[in-house]
Formats: C-alpha cells, structure tokens, sequence
C-alpha cells in the first residue's frame, strides 16, 4: 500500500494515554514504543495544549509498509533528539538530530524543532534521545 505524499499526521484523532500501534495502518504506518499524551509539564506545552506523542520506552519506531524517500518530523526536547533512518533490512540509511536546547532557546518551553531526512528506501524511522521528548507531527 503506498503512502501519500507528503502527507502531514497529527495527533489529535487519538485518545490521551492510548498506545500508538496501528492506528495510522490504512496510511502504511505502524508505530512500536509510542503513547499519546497531553502534556502536563510546562516544559512541553506552548500556547493550546495538544496531543502529542511520547516514546514509552526511549525510542519511538515507525514502520513503513511501502519505501518512502523522505520523511520530516516535529519534535520538542531539552537534549539532541536523533531521527534514523532504516531500509528493509534494518541497516541505516541516514541519520539526523536536533541540537541540544542553548541560549537561543528559552527554558520554557523547549523549542519545536524540525527533522528531515531526504534518502531513497526508508522503510522505518527511530526517534530517540537520552532526555524526554515529544513528537508534535509527521509528514511522509
């Protein structure tokens, strides 16, 4: 099934504290390590509350059904958040992060910031970080 693109996902069609699995499955996307929230810390909110994603563990995974050649996200965190990019096999085909939250970065809250990755045959995204992070969107 190929995924439409550039297609941006979001959240809110999900329910605060429910695991991310296969909801997104008719766009060719399955998630492993992934809860919904609403964010309660400050730390994580900026203007409206929103519902976000967060790793249950420390990585979130996203499974592609069918390739795709680029990918983006939004996430929010204090420390470098890393964005892999696997092939069919599992070796890694690219790799991108944020920079850790500095000067040019208010303490509250930490700063959206974008991830983008631009290589052909990405069949499986990880997202992880040493630090809490949240993820605000997806586009493919």
């Amino acid at each position: 099934m190929p995924i439409p693109s550039p297609r941006l996902i979001e959240f809110h069609r999900l329910a605060p504290f429910e695991r991310v699995t296969h909801q997104f499955h008719e766009w060719g996307l399955c998630f492993d390590g992934a809860i919904v929230i609403l964010p309660s810390n400050s730390s994580f909110i900026e203007g409206a509350q929103k519902l976000v994603v967060v790793p249950s563990r420390r990585t979130i995974a996203i499974n592609l059904q069918a390739p795709v050649d680029q990918a983006t996200v939004w996430v929010r965190g204090y420390q470098s958040i890393h964005l892999s990019a696997l092939d069919r096999d599992g070796h890694c085909l690219a790799l991108s992060f944020t920079e850790a939250a500095s000067a040019n970065c208010p303490p509250q809250p930490a700063c959206l910031q974008k991830i983008s990755i631009n290589v052909a045959g990405i069949y499986r995204l990880v997202l992880e970080s040493k630090s809490s992070f949240v993820l605000e969107g997806l586009q493919l």
